[in-house]
C-alpha cells in the first residue's frame, strides 16, 4: 500500500492572508521512500497549501489503495465524519458559515477520492511528515 505524508506552508502567519506558500509531500512504499514532490505557490496560505499537496497527490498517482497522512485534522474529519459528503450536498456550502473556504481544492479531493480506497490518518511529528514540513518549508523559500 502507497502511504504518502502531505504537508503544507506559508510566510504569513496568519492563515487567512495569501503569501507565498509551498506544499510537499513524501510517498512511502514497503517503508521506503520512493518520491518526493514539492511546489512554490505565489499566493497560498498555509491551509491551502495542505489541500493542494493532498489534492495534487490524489491526482498524481493511479494507486488505488492509499493512505494520506496529513497534520490538518480537517481532512482527517471530513472523510471520517462524512463532512464532505454534506458540503458536496449543499454544493461547497458550510450550514451554518456560508461558503466552504478553499472549495475549488476540496472539490479536487473529492473527486480524486471516488472509486477508490484512500484513508486519511493524522500523522504530525511522524517521521516522514517532519522531512515533509521541511520539504514544504523549502519549497516556500525557493527563488
Amino acid at each position: 500500500m502507497l502511504e504518502v505524508y502531505t504537508d503544507g506552508s506559508s510566510f504569513n502567519s496568519n492563515t487567512d492572508l495569501p503569501t507565498i506558500g509551498g506544499w510537499a509531500a513524501v510517498y512511502v512504499k514497503d517503508g521506503k521512500v520512493i518520491k518526493c514532490r514539492t511546489k512554490k505557490c505565489k499566493k497560498g496560505t498555509s491551509l491551502r497549501m495542505e489541500l493542494e499537496a493532498i489534492a495534487t497527490v490524489l491526482e498524481d498517482t493511479k494507486d488505488r489503495d492509499i493512505i494520506i497522512y496529513t497534520d490538518y485534522y480537517t481532512v482527517v474529519e471530513a472523510f471520517e465524519k462524512g463532512y464532505i459528503e454534506e458540503w458536496k450536498k449543499r454544493k461547497w456550502k458550510r450550514l451554518s458559515r456560508g461558503k466552504l473556504q478553499y472549495s475549488s481544492c476540496w472539490k479536487r479531493i473529492y473527486d480524486a477520492t471516488r472509486d477508490r480506497n484512500v484513508t486519511f490518518k493524522y500523522g504530525a511529528k511522524m517521521k516522514y511528515h517532519r522531512k515533509a514540513d521541511q520539504l514544504s518549508r523549502i519549497a516556500a523559500k525557493a527563488t
